[in-house]
């Protein structure tokens, strides 16, 4: 019945910090059939974008939003396991990223517009040109467009959904994230996603086929 699609994600918002985890309201296939034309100026190129958005279910992305007032104890369970797999770290290093207002003491629920397409995001400059195409992406991933292409396209009763863990900035801060406890905050970010994903199914909001 349903079809969710779990991973990590770069924040392209300032809102948006390690840890965080975004569900998908659209997935915006940004490059999917763009053309390339010359830039103003006739001084190299630019693509004119012609991508494809897909939504997911809005009653799951609902469910998602209501779970913090409908299931409060789950989503304290929720928040409190996030922060307990994060413990291993090393106390200067969690205390450096809260310092800067990278990671929060405990992981927030979002949900809104993430931008998906073929390339990974290190660069504050290639953030700001997604930000022209949607100023409201919150994240940027590789995989959830297609995913929700795919669900669209079966033209059955599937619903799909979008959950992702926030890893890094998409910017030039990425290698030095990623080195942290060897991947560490990577792990996190998915641990965090999947663990929201087992809050919901506690709860039981997402529909099962033996439902029909």
């Amino acid at each position: 019945r349903v079809l969710v699609n779990v991973g990590i994600a770069g924040a392209l918002d300032d809102d948006v910090r390690l840890g965080d985890v975004v569900a998908g309201s659209v997935a915006d296939n940004y490059l999917e059939r763009a053309k390339a034309v010359d830039a103003p100026g006739g001084d190299g190129f630019a693509f004119d974008l012609a991508g494809e958005p897909f939504r997911s279910t809005r009653a799951l992305v609902d469910a998602c939003a209501h779970l913090e007032f409908a299931h409060p104890s789950l989503f304290a369970e929720w928040r409190q396991a996030c922060q307990s797999f994060l413990s291993g770290l090393p106390a200067e290093q969690l205390a450096s990223l809260r310092a800067a207002g990278l990671l929060a003491a405990l992981p927030a629920f979002t949900h809104g517009h993430v931008a998906c397409g073929p390339s990974v995001g290190a660069s504050v400059a290639f953030k700001r040109w997604l930000k022209k195409r949607d100023r409201s992406y919150l994240t940027l991933d590789m995989e959830s467009g297609g995913v929700l292409m795919a669900v669209y396209e079966a033209a059955r009763a599937t619903e799909g959904l979008v959950l992702r863990g926030v890893s890094d900035f998409a910017d030039e801060r990425k290698t030095e994230l990623d080195r942290i406890g060897r991947g560490e905050l990577r792990r996190s970010a998915m641990h965090n996603a999947l663990q929201f994903l087992w809050s919901l199914m506690r709860a039981g909001r997402l529909p099962r086929a033996e439902d029909d």
